[in-house]
């Protein structure tokens, strides 16, 4: 769970993040003889899953039929306590939250107002996580603009005593899933179908993707089939398009396992910046047009195996030309 001892931050409206848990610790919420001005979070609640799939009665014996379950929707609520040395301070403390709680800033209109909100979790797996922590964040937006409240006890109150309030937020979250910040990264995967062993030390799938390039940034030839193996699930494409340096383009191919996207990536040397198109037409259908998935240790205590093999459209193996890299971030429920 979140260590509320640790930084709670939420992306703001600028990109930046704002400090939600800013006192900490007994003696800052004692407060002593100066009082206190900032913000506290007093607990974090992480709402049930209802699994999504297809279940109907048998029509001719007892039971029920089922297909695949997906965690669902899934809420996070935060209580909030607001302190303010003065009236003014704990006002506008409040007004500050209300601003950040904004559901759709136009800075993440693509990502329909979901943004990070991080924070520390704690953990005994001290053989990867040396230091007991986590660092974490899930991808939230507000899910109601938190209900706030003047009392007498804030206008007839001292300064010397300072203010306070309290106020929930409540946030819908984009996945199920608490994600680590740590992007893990296996460079040079072997071309020749030899497996690479990869540990996903989170406790749910985990989110993967595998990017082709040039080894040296030159112009690598098409026509080429690219079978990526994940978790015994073979994924064939035919590239036709150059791979690498073509022109004023720098050209690459990314494989989305959690979106079950193929892309193709062109970095405009120029301008640096880069654009992504689908390309689901790489997909050989006729070789199962399946993603496999990076399941977590627990169930797979010897790890998965991730293998890549490329060849000319004869089947026959290519020079090390390209270079290969996974990348996985791991997930909790």
């Amino acid at each position: 769970m979140i260590d509320l001892n640790g930084e709670v931050n939420y992306q703001d409206g600028a990109g930046n993040e704002f400090h939600l848990n800013t006192i900490v610790g007994e003696q800052d919420i004692s407060g002593g003889s100066v009082p206190l001005s900032g913000y506290a979070v007093e607990g974090v609640g992480f709402g049930g899953v209802q699994p999504v799939g297809y279940t109907d009665p048998k029509a001719t014996s007892d039971g029920i039929d089922t297909a695949e379950a997906y965690a669902g929707r899934r809420t996070l609520s935060m209580l909030m306590s607001v302190y303010g040395s003065t009236r003014v301070d704990l006002y506008q403390k409040i007004q500050d939250l209300l601003t950040v709680m904004r559901f759709m800033p136009r800075r993440y209109a693509a990502t329909d107002g979901f943004r990070q909100l991080r924070f520390t979790m704690l953990t005994t797996n001290t053989s990867v996580f040396p230091s007991g922590e986590i660092p974490s964040y899930v991808l939230v937006r507000p899910l109601d603009m938190p209900t706030t409240e003047v009392t007498t006890a804030q206008t007839t109150g001292s300064d010397t005593r300072g203010y306070s309030a309290r106020i929930m937020l409540n946030f819908l979250m984009k996945y199920p899933f608490k994600y680590g910040q740590e992007l893990r990264v296996e460079e040079d995967l072997p071309i020749d179908g030899t497996n690479t062993v990869i540990q996903n030390h989170g406790g749910a799938p985990a989110d993967a993707q595998l990017l082709i390039q040039s080894s040296d940034g030159t112009a690598r030839a098409g026509d080429i089939y690219v079978t990526i193996t994940v978790n015994g699930v073979p994924l064939k494409l035919k590239v036709a398009q150059t791979i690498g340096a073509d022109g004023d383009l720098v050209r690459s191919i990314l494989v989305d396992y959690k979106e079950q996207i193929v892309y193709i990536r062109e970095l405009n040397t120029d301008t640096g910046i880069v654009e992504s198109a689908i390309a689901q037409n790489l997909i050989v259908i006729d070789s199962g047009a399946t993603f496999g998935t990076l399941e977590p240790k627990i169930d797979y205590p010897d790890g998965m195996n991730v293998s890549v093999n490329i060849t000319d459209l004869a089947e026959d193996p290519v020079a090390e030309d390209y270079k290969v890299d996974f990348s996985w971030r791991e997930a909790w429920y």
